[in-house]
């Protein structure tokens, strides 16, 4: 239970109704979770239902459901669905889908979907609607019934229209031979992921292969969709045999082909196949490349590949001629290659010889950051300072970039007038930004957040239909049906009506335990809930970085002797407290634990570990904090570089201490050249600090 939360969350007492959930429905959701179905139909009568709230309506259906009870589930549901507001639509809409399902009635589930009514769209329902036609159509006998409706169905769903999966389910339900099977084949070829057309599918487009004079802008359209899709070694492979025929009919067709097949080999990494065929003086003719052009790829294959000495004197020749494409970008690029590869001289040399006004704004900051670093390790003041007086004028449109810069600026003096808090003040929620204000002040509040309740009259009393929509929400929750009500509250949560309103879904969410749910609706209306007609900033960031699972990180904690900021921390910039996310590389969970770094933490701590357990917020925080423990013992308590090895490995730490050779936390920080670990490091002692700023004298 979460005990300290902002002003708007003190007032739920007073703006939800006191019978939120009657004395009747608590037990039957009880008896509902307990799979006690004969006591609630005991509790809910059947025979007198103009007695039932909306509420035990809904409890009584879903019961007879669980009993297959379908007919006088019917009945219910039909007496229910003209009871239901507007707001509450799509959750009927969902059920009788449902109900039609369970039933067995496809065919009436067919015609329903067919024939949905407007404003039930919502994502959720779209996904549940491709789920049901793709499990229970596939072999649907009636195929004149099944094309109609699939057809309705595009028209009132657009985004359904576009998914391959269906259309290929429209397709094998067209007549063979037919203008309309033609049509919808050239329309999949035209606009559809390659990979998820079936072989036979596949076989009978050839003829759209086989005479590309009679399909060019079809064909062009189809490798542009690859493309999106990422096909490149379908690209690869397929586009050598279209770019003889658009060489000699379409020009402008022939150089985006070709652009897209050198783009094709870059993705697939066939360095050394691009160099053969750009240095072949008979491909040059072919391809007919302008002598700008083919530099340019060269150079970039070159650079990839390594051969860094072929790659400069290219440069250097193209540079002198005027015969390289985007000439200081390469510059920076080269430059960039040996930064990553600690060579600094090489590194400087070529910055040095970029135009810094013909570089956009973000690459200008890029080159004048390593221009920073490089300068400061060849320990050369002068040069750091005119940089300093650079960024000191520059208009960052990226804050975090100039935070960067202010507070290294202060770090190595380098501006005389420029103090830590000018940082803070200027870019306040940045990393840099905080960390300034760490150094200036560690034991001084961020700001102040005021947990009083403030004025009454400030919030107005709930109408009887906001705190029905907040019941039947809170009913949704508690019989299970987490996803439909998560998806009604995200359809609401795009039009926010006060703060009273959303001081109730705040707290409803909170309660709930829906975390994820709460911060991603703060995130998408931060400037209008930080507005002085709903909270102000001081109020709402709590809910930006809110206490989730409170209970259990406090107890990991302090189990494990660490600071409860900390794992809330990353906590948040893991899953953004989603306890069922799964990362691609195979992560899971709150603190998105990998299974083998789970299991051995398991074996470590005597803890028995199922890989299915990790969703449960319980296990993984027990686990992601014993983690944290034995990487804040290895690296003797520094969260830069526990937080280093979390992300990148331990070994990883090691080699970056190594290169920083004993100089401070920022310089290992900025040492870190993974990318992505870089980044992670200072998101997370970003909300490190914030969390502390927010909660410290309450916790």
């Amino acid at each position: 239970m979460l005990r300290f939360l902002p002003m708007a969350l003190a007032l739920v007492a007073s703006l939800l109704p006191s019978t939120l959930l009657f004395a009747s429905i608590e037990e039957g959701i009880q008896s509902y979770r307990q799979k006690k179905y004969a006591t609630l139909l005991d509790q809910l009568p059947f025979d007198h239902l103009e007695n039932l709230t909306q509420q035990e309506l809904y409890l009584l259906y879903k019961t007879l459901l669980q009993l297959k009870d379908y007919r006088r589930a019917g009945q219910v549901l039909n007496y229910l669905i003209p009871l239901t507001p507007t707001p509450l639509k799509t959750a009927i809409f969902y059920e009788q889908m449902q109900y039609l399902q369970q039933s067995k009635q496809l065919v009436v589930l067919l015609d329903f979907i067919a024939h949905a009514p407007q404003g039930v769209e919502n994502p959720f329902i779209t996904r549940q609607i491709r789920s049901l036609l793709l499990r229970k159509f596939r072999r649907f006998t009636d195929t004149k019934r099944l094309r109609q409706s699939l057809q309705s169905i595009f028209t009132r769903f657009p985004q359904l229209a576009k998914d391959t999966k269906l259309r290929l389910l429209l397709f094998n339900n067209l007549p063979e031979g037919s203008n309309q099977r033609k049509e919808m084949l050239l329309s999949l070829w035209a606009s559809g992921d390659v990979t998820q057309l079936p072989t036979r599918v596949r076989r009978e487009a050839r003829f759209i292969l086989n005479q590309p004079e009679n399909y060019e802008k079809l064909l062009l359209q189809h490798f542009v969709t690859q493309k999106k899709e990422r096909n490149y070694r379908y690209l690869r492979k397929t586009l050598p045999r279209f770019l003889s025929y658009f060489r000699n009919h379409d020009h402008e067709a022939f150089r985006l082909l070709r652009n897209l097949y050198f783009t094709s080999l870059l993705k697939t990494r066939r360095y050394s196949l691009a160099l053969r065929v750009l240095n072949s003086k008979e491909s040059q003719l072919f391809f007919h490349f302008e002598e700008k052009e083919s530099a340019s790829w060269r150079f970039d294959f070159l650079l990839k590949k390594e051969k860094l000495s072929q790659a400069v004197d290219l440069l250097n020749r193209g540079l002198q001629k005027g015969l390289i494409l985007d000439p200081q970008k390469r510059l920076l690029s080269l430059a960039t290659y040996y930064y990553q590869e600690r060579e600094l001289l090489p590194a400087l040399h070529f910055l040095n010889r970029i135009d810094l006004d013909q570089l956009q704004a973000a690459d200008q900051a890029t080159r004048q950051w390593m221009r920073f670093q490089i300068h400061d390790r060849l320990k050369h003041r002068r040069d750091l300072v005119r940089i300093a007086a650079w960024a000191h004028q520059h208009p960052f449109v990226n804050p975090k970039k100039g935070a960067k810069f202010c507070y290294w600026s202060v770090k190595l003096s380098l501006i005389s007038d420029l103090k830590y808090m000018d940082c803070y003040r200027q870019y306040p929620f940045t990393y840099y930004g905080l960390k300034a204000k760490e150094v200036a002040s560690p034991y001084k509040q961020v700001f102040s957040v005021n947990l009083n309740q403030g004025p009454e009259e400030e919030y107005r009393k709930l109408t009887p239909e906001e705190n029905f929509y907040f019941a039947f929400i809170e009913l949704l929750y508690n019989l299970d049906e987490g996803a439909l009500a998560d998806s009604l509250i995200k359809d609401q949560g795009q039009n926010i009506k006060d703060r009273s309103w959303f001081t109730a879904l705040a707290d409803l969410l909170t309660r709930q335990q829906r975390f994820y749910l709460l911060h991603g609706i703060v995130a998408d209306q931060f400037n209008l809930l930080s507005s002085p007609q709903y909270y102000g900033e001081g109020y709402i960031l709590p809910l930006n970085y809110p206490l989730a699972y409170e209970e259990l990180i406090t107890q990991a904690a302090k189990k494990n002797r660490l600071s409860p900021f900390l794992i809330f921390a990353v906590m948040r910039e893991e899953s953004r407290f989603r306890p069922y996310v799964k990362s691609g590389a195979g992560a899971i969970g709150l603190l998105q634990l990998m299974p083998g770094t789970a299991h051995w933490v398991g074996r470590r701590e005597r803890i028995k570990v199922r890989t299915w357990e990790l969703v449960n917020p319980k296990v993984n925080i027990s686990l992601g904090s014993a983690y944290l423990k034995y990487l804040t013992q290895r690296f003797e308590g520094n969260n830069y570089q526990v937080l280093a090895a979390y992300n990148g490995g331990g070994t990883h730490v090691k080699r970056w201490l190594k290169a920083t050779k004993g100089q401070d936390t920022d310089y290992f920080v900025e040492a870190i050249n993974f990318g992505e670990t870089r980044n992670y490091v200072k998101r997370v002692m970003k909300s490190y600090y914030l969390y502390q700023a927010i909660y410290a004298k309450y916790l």
